[in-house]
């Protein structure tokens, strides 16, 4: 009697790498597995990236409002000195109005005629 010898898998591995039943779901499973590992450090990272811009944006407003506030400082004080020119511009004016009052000068009368206002 001769026996025929052949190689059986089990059954339910027949079709699969290295005879075991689950190997394909197993690689998927893996596969999947270091995918969500990916996007976990993938997220972590993005996290960190928005706390970081979060910072930064806190820094770039608090930099904005102090801005603002210099720049209405400074333009009081432009309007000041703007107000304190045109007193100034006014004060000359009248001034030179009392100069030119001192020094009129008559023409076709003799300057001995009229004597000097300053003694």
């Amino acid at each position: 009697m001769s026996r025929d010898i052949r190689r059986t898998e089990p059954q339910g591995t027949q079709g699969n790498a290295r005879g075991y039943p689950n190997y394909n779901i197993l690689l998927e499973n893996k596969k999947i597995s270091n995918e969500v590992l990916e996007l976990k450090s993938t997220v972590q990272k993005q996290q960190s990236e928005l706390v970081f811009l979060k910072e930064a944006l806190a820094k770039a407003t608090k930099e904005r409002a102090s801005a603002e506030k210099e720049l209405a400082a400074v333009k009081k004080r432009l309007d000041e000195q703007q107000e304190e020119i045109a007193e100034l511009y006014d004060l000359q004016d009248r001034l030179e109005q009392y100069t030119r009052k001192n020094s009129l000068e008559i023409h076709g009368i003799p300057e001995k005629a009229y004597t000097s206002l300053k003694r």
